[in-house]
């Protein structure tokens, strides 16, 4: 099976954040986690629906602080993201291999884990 690499993208709009991110999913501990490796946040729950809102709360609260504190470009930068070349509001991260990073984390097996492609808009 050939390895697929991700690409995450934020857009920072005036009203809203629309956001295409890949999140990894594993159990820990009895608890379903979701994971983005490019913001490095978690959310968790008994179950995939309390997971996922946990994240979501999770990511709504980095966001919210970071535009009312005015730090999310710095942020962004320091996680490696890149701003678009054309379109400023727009950021990147470099193309990565899920399965090194959780490599890295200490799970080897593929099934131990999925990768799940997610989408979001929250308003700013």
């Amino acid at each position: 099976m050939a390895k697929r690499k991700f690409q995450d993208r934020i857009n920072l709009k005036k009203d809203t954040i629309n956001l295409n991110i890949t999140l990894i999913t594993f159990e820990a501990e009895d608890n379903v986690v979701f994971y983005s490796p490019t913001l490095d946040l978690y959310g968790y729950g008994e179950n995939e629906g309390e997971a996922l809102n946990s994240f979501n709360e999770t990511m709504y609260l980095y966001l919210e602080y970071g535009m009312q504190e005015n730090t999310i470009v710095q942020d962004l930068s320091e996680r490696g993201w890149t701003r678009h070349k054309r379109f400023n509001k727009r950021f990147n991260t470099e193309a990565y291999f899920p399965k090194e990073i959780m490599s890295e984390k200490g799970v080897e097996n593929y099934g131990l884990y999925n990768v799940v492609d997610k989408q979001l808009q929250l308003q700013a």
